[in-house]
């Protein structure tokens, strides 16, 4: 049986097609919607397909003796599972009843470490913490996953701000081939007028339709938009009225085919994806001190582990052995450098670091050129 979503799709392609030697135009708009509309209908059927009253249950009510550890958590809440979709529900619904937010470490800006096993002791967390978790029990489960740093018009958000750093972070999650967006952190509740934490479980913020999510959360990768065009800073910064325009306007920025770009990302190990997302970004956002300091720590990182390997008596002997592995570290050194200096011009923060590491390569520069003659 075929729905009127579909025909209406259907119609619109049609369109598309009659018009399409007359109006370039129109082609691009349209093809636009079509995308946006295909878009809302996989989500929509995949919310109506699911009954998860019983996986929320279930989930809520988990037993402390099946849930003594992160990997003990990730087997017990999906082992009655019979889909991804089931499962990414029942770590959703498991954390906003259990992990509260740490308003006070928020507020005070000393957050403790917000890995998923500390997180999970805890059971407090700030938003990187909720999405590492997440994103752990995901992983540990063979469920494609990805935390996400962006911006965000939440607590204390006010009309007109400036974004330059990132605020917030959230997941998205693949089921079934198709990546969606959550946000475990204000799916779990929320800060009252009196500053306190109020534990309210919501759908809002659970595999939503990537137009809603856009008015309130912005990826510091636009990748994560999920846009055929992204929209740009700039328009997130105005009201939603303004974000939804864009959304149907020709793009203000270079057009993303985030399909293209995912499909690289994907076959990435963890490292290229940090690197492969951090290049979009500064691309993005130029004023994003956090992704630039990331680019220059991962080349440092890499120069690194080659100098290790001149250390070994056996390669220092053999100059043909030698020689490259020297010329590699003098190049990714000159990289970190020039990822370490962008940083020093956007923020004060990362000062003292940086410092430091320039004077490690400094130092290592010489002795690394006589290597490589």
């Amino acid at each position: 049986k075929v729905n009127k979503n579909t025909l209406s799709i259907k119609s619109k392609i049609f369109k598309i097609c009659f018009k399409a030697i007359f109006d370039t135009e129109f082609i691009f708009q349209q093809m636009k919607i079509v995308h946006l509309s295909l878009l809302a209908l996989s989500l929509n059927l995949l919310a109506q397909k699911a009954d998860f009253t019983s996986v929320d249950t279930y989930a809520r009510n988990l037993p402390k003796s099946e849930a003594r550890s992160v990997s003990m958590l990730a087997k017990s809440l999906t082992k009655n599972a019979k889909t991804d979709a089931e499962k990414v529900r029942a770590f959703y619904v498991w954390i906003a009843a259990n992990i509260s937010y740490d308003f006070g470490a928020y507020r005070s800006g000393n957050v403790p470490d917000q890995s998923a096993d500390k997180i999970f002791m805890s059971k407090k967390a700030v938003c990187q913490g909720y999405s590492e978790l997440f994103y752990q029990l995901c992983k540990l489960n063979n469920i494609d996953c990805a935390v996400i740093a962006g911006y965000s018009k939440g607590f204390g958000y006010k009309p007109g701000k400036k974004f330059l750093q990132t605020d917030h972070a959230w997941n998205a999650v693949k089921i079934d081939n198709k990546w969606y967006l959550l946000d475990a952190t204000w799916g779990s509740g929320y800060i009252n007028e009196n500053s306190d934490y109020v534990s309210f479980f919501t759908e809002e913020h659970y595999l939503t339709d990537p137009r809603n999510f856009i008015i309130k959360h912005l990826p510091a990768d636009p990748m994560w938009q999920l846009f055929p065009a992204a929209i740009s800073i700039r328009t997130f910064e105005k009201d939603s009225t303004a974000i939804k325009a864009a959304l149907q306007a020709k793009p203000d920025l270079e057009t993303i085919n985030y399909l293209d770009s995912l499909k690289t990302w994907e076959k990435l190990d963890s490292v290229g994806r940090l690197v492969n997302s951090s290049l979009r970004i500064v691309r993005y956002n130029p004023d994003n001190s956090d992704a630039w300091y990331k680019l220059g720590w991962f080349y440092f990182q890499q120069a690194w582990e080659k100098m290790s390997k001149l250390n070994d008596p056996a390669i220092q002997r053999n100059k043909s052995l030698a020689r490259p592995l020297a010329q590699e570290a003098i190049y990714l050194q000159k990289e970190a450098l020039k990822y370490l200096n962008e940083v020093n011009k956007r923020d004060p923060f990362y000062a003292d670091d940086v410092k430091q590491k320039k004077d490690i390569i400094a130092q290592n520069m010489k002795s690394l050129e006589q290597i490589a003659k």
